[in-house]
């Protein structure tokens, strides 16, 4: 991540789903019982052995913690049922409320992970951006809404959501994580134009990377999707890696970043993880890292979260593409 000489590539799925079903866990028990995330992702740290592991990835924690209703389904992710008015995140209320709910089941989870692995791997807290957990809580449509209506109170819940953000990655400092990556799949080129993302988002994520930086953490962004456009701009995010979807060539994002930021992905986790065969995923990763490995600053990954279904197979010849 710092550009320095390594024996290989590091590499470092998000495995927090597929890791729930390999321990046959219910997925919502792993939502709501840090003992139970924790020992999935243990367990998939024994069978794998990557270089980090990260909490499950759950984009409704937050917006419930802050006030909105998630619908707990049996052996599924949770979903947000009931959203929020806009004027309801219009409070000072926000940093205290978004350690409420499920959210200290992932600060566990990072404290358990920490307890068990120590500074052997490195440990990652998965927590929603303030762009993604205001569009979560007050619904897509409604933000979409609000940005071409009153762009005054979108900059006001965003920088409310920013330091609300910043109390959540200070308490994962706390319980031992190495560093937090914030998910922001709403920053997507298709819904966050680059102008928009500039002029609102950008500053909050630096914000975020800022204070990261003085918790002693390392500072990781997540875009899904296609965020070609804004590639540049992302870069200046200060984030310590970028991590992107399979949407995106990271040979050519390279070239865009400029060695602002290490990148990190980004197998295809829709199609080829789950559904092709391991010798495909093999070449796949194998060659990807052959494009990225001249210049260091590279972390294979995947695209987004390993899907539950995804044969055991395929990740273990994933694992092995890195190794030299």
């Amino acid at each position: 991540m710092r550009f320095e000489p390594t024996d290989r590539v590091p590499v470092a799925p998000l495995l927090g789903a597929h890791a729930v079903a390999l321990a046959g866990i219910p997925h919502e028990r792993a939502c709501q019982d840090p003992s139970a995330q924790a020992d999935a992702l243990l367990l998939a740290v024994e069978a794998y052995q990557p270089d980090a592991i990260f909490t499950l990835m759950d984009l409704s924690a937050e917006p419930e913690a802050l006030g909105a209703a998630a619908d707990m389904r049996p052996g599924q992710p949770p979903v947000i049922v009931r959203h929020l008015t806009p004027q309801q995140l219009d409070t000072e209320a926000l940093e205290e409320r978004i350690l409420t709910a499920r959210v200290p089941v992932f600060i566990e989870t990072v404290s358990r992970l920490r307890d068990a692995l120590d500074d052997s791997i490195l440990i990652g807290a998965l927590i929603c951006g303030p762009l993604t957990a205001a569009a979560n809580a007050i619904g897509i449509e409604a933000w979409g809404r609000m940005l071409r209506r009153d762009r005054d109170l979108a900059a006001r819940l965003l920088a409310r959501l920013t330091a609300a953000c910043t109390s959540l990655l200070q308490r994962h400092a706390q319980a031992g994580a190495h560093a937090v990556m914030l998910l922001e799949p709403v920053a997507t080129s298709v819904i966050l134009g680059p102008p928009d993302l500039e002029a609102l988002l950008l500053p909050r994520l630096q914000e975020i990377a800022r204070a990261a930086h003085d918790s002693g953490l390392l500072s990781m962004l997540h875009v899904c999707g296609d965020c070609r456009p804004s590639l540049s701009l992302l870069a200046d995010s200060r984030a310590d890696v970028l991590s992107l979807d399979a949407p995106v060539d990271l040979p050519a994002a390279r070239h865009i970043v400029s060695g602002k930021t290490a990148l990190m992905g980004n197998l295809d986790v829709r199609h080829l993880l789950p559904h092709d065969t391991p010798d495909a995923v093999y070449q796949r990763a194998r060659a990807l890292v052959f494009e990225m490995d001249s210049t260091g600053g590279f972390v294979l990954s995947t695209g987004c979260e390993i899907p539950p279904e995804t044969p055991r197979e395929n990740v273990a010849h994933f694992m092995a593409a890195a190794q030299m």
